[in-house]
Protein backbone atom coordinates (compact mmCIF):
# COMPACT_ATOMS: atom_id res chain seq x y z
CA UNK A 1 0.00 0.00 0.00
CA UNK A 2 1.52 3.36 -1.04
CA UNK A 3 0.50 6.51 1.18
CA UNK A 4 0.32 9.70 -0.79
CA UNK A 5 1.16 11.88 2.32
CA UNK A 6 3.76 11.21 4.32
CA UNK A 7 3.30 10.69 8.42
CA UNK A 8 5.19 13.95 10.06
CA UNK A 9 6.68 13.09 13.55
CA UNK A 10 7.97 16.15 15.61
CA UNK A 11 11.02 15.28 17.87
CA UNK A 12 13.38 17.15 20.10
CA UNK A 13 16.68 15.86 18.92
CA UNK A 14 17.49 14.22 15.77
CA UNK A 15 20.35 12.78 16.20
CA UNK A 16 18.55 10.97 19.08
CA UNK A 17 15.75 9.83 16.84
CA UNK A 18 17.33 8.60 13.93
CA UNK A 19 19.13 6.55 16.64
CA UNK A 20 16.18 4.96 18.08
CA UNK A 21 14.27 4.28 14.38
CA UNK A 22 17.38 3.43 13.17
CA UNK A 23 18.04 0.75 16.26
CA UNK A 24 14.60 -0.09 16.67
CA UNK A 25 13.04 -0.38 13.31
CA UNK A 26 15.81 -1.18 11.09
CA UNK A 27 15.35 1.69 8.83
CA UNK A 28 17.78 3.66 7.01
CA UNK A 29 17.34 7.51 8.18
CA UNK A 30 18.38 10.17 5.48
CA UNK A 31 18.36 14.46 5.26
CA UNK A 32 14.72 15.40 3.71
CA UNK A 33 16.09 17.26 0.69
CA UNK A 34 12.73 19.77 0.82
CA UNK A 35 13.24 20.43 4.85
CA UNK A 36 16.07 21.93 6.62
CA UNK A 37 16.14 20.19 10.28
CA UNK A 38 14.92 17.04 9.12
CA UNK A 39 15.31 13.76 8.25
CA UNK A 40 12.97 10.69 6.83
CA UNK A 41 12.57 7.47 6.18
CA UNK A 42 10.29 4.49 4.57
CA UNK A 43 8.22 1.82 6.45
CA UNK A 44 5.59 -0.34 4.56
CA UNK A 45 5.19 2.23 1.62
CA UNK A 46 4.65 5.29 3.39
CA UNK A 47 7.16 8.10 3.78
CA UNK A 48 7.89 9.28 7.70
CA UNK A 49 9.59 12.77 7.98
CA UNK A 50 11.16 13.44 11.52
CA UNK A 51 11.02 17.07 12.18
CA UNK A 52 12.41 18.98 14.64
CA UNK A 53 10.38 21.18 16.70
CA UNK A 54 12.14 23.77 18.66
CA UNK A 55 9.54 24.71 21.34
CA UNK A 56 7.85 22.72 23.95
CA UNK A 57 3.98 22.69 22.46
CA UNK A 58 3.50 19.67 20.06
CA UNK A 59 -0.03 20.09 19.10
CA UNK A 60 0.33 17.12 17.08
CA UNK A 61 -0.57 13.79 18.13
CA UNK A 62 0.93 11.05 16.16
CA UNK A 63 0.57 7.70 16.27
CA UNK A 64 2.69 5.34 13.99
CA UNK A 65 1.53 1.33 13.25
CA UNK A 66 4.02 -0.88 12.13
CA UNK A 67 3.21 -4.29 11.35
CA UNK A 68 5.93 -7.65 12.30
CA UNK A 69 5.33 -11.60 11.39
CA UNK A 70 6.78 -12.73 14.76
CA UNK A 71 5.47 -10.40 17.63
CA UNK A 72 6.74 -12.57 20.60
CA UNK A 73 10.47 -12.15 19.07
CA UNK A 74 10.02 -8.33 18.28
CA UNK A 75 8.59 -7.64 21.54
CA UNK A 76 11.49 -9.60 23.36
CA UNK A 77 13.72 -7.27 20.80
CA UNK A 78 12.35 -4.18 21.94
CA UNK A 79 12.57 -5.02 25.60
CA UNK A 80 16.19 -5.78 25.57
CA UNK A 81 16.83 -2.86 23.63
CA UNK A 82 15.57 -0.51 26.68
CA UNK A 83 12.49 0.33 24.73
CA UNK A 84 9.44 2.26 26.87
CA UNK A 85 6.69 0.51 26.49
CA UNK A 86 3.13 1.91 27.25
CA UNK A 87 1.26 -0.96 27.56
CA UNK A 88 1.66 -4.86 27.63
CA UNK A 89 1.27 -6.88 24.78
CA UNK A 90 -2.63 -8.03 24.34
CA UNK A 91 -4.69 -9.60 21.72
CA UNK A 92 -6.09 -6.51 19.20
CA UNK A 93 -9.32 -6.64 17.03
CA UNK A 94 -7.79 -8.82 14.30
CA UNK A 95 -6.68 -12.01 16.89
CA UNK A 96 -2.54 -10.78 16.54
CA UNK A 97 -0.60 -9.38 19.16
CA UNK A 98 0.12 -5.57 19.81
CA UNK A 99 1.96 -3.66 22.32
CA UNK A 100 2.63 0.22 22.19
CA UNK A 101 5.88 1.85 22.70
CA UNK A 102 7.04 5.29 22.86
CA UNK A 103 10.11 6.72 20.87
CA UNK A 104 12.33 9.01 23.23
CA UNK A 105 9.61 12.73 22.92
CA UNK A 106 6.85 10.24 23.58
CA UNK A 107 5.10 9.66 19.86
CA UNK A 108 3.32 6.44 20.13
CA UNK A 109 3.91 3.40 18.12
CA UNK A 110 1.86 0.25 18.01
CA UNK A 111 3.66 -2.75 17.28
CA UNK A 112 1.09 -5.05 15.97
CA UNK A 113 1.56 -8.90 15.07
CA UNK A 114 0.88 -9.46 10.89
CA UNK A 115 -0.74 -12.51 9.64
CA UNK A 116 -2.02 -11.41 6.13
CA UNK A 117 0.19 -11.99 2.63
CA UNK A 118 2.04 -8.62 2.40
CA UNK A 119 4.68 -9.99 5.43
CA UNK A 120 5.96 -12.20 2.74
CA UNK A 121 8.01 -9.40 1.35
CA UNK A 122 9.02 -7.99 4.89
CA UNK A 123 9.79 -11.00 6.74
CA UNK A 124 11.00 -8.87 10.21
CA UNK A 125 8.71 -6.13 9.88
Amino acid sequence: MRYKRPLRIPVASLVRAQRFYAKVFDVTCRRDPARAGAIQFETEGRKVILELITNEHNPVDTKLTIRVSDFAYEYQRLAAAGVRFRSPPRTGRSGGWLARICDPDGNWITVVESRDSEQAEHPNR
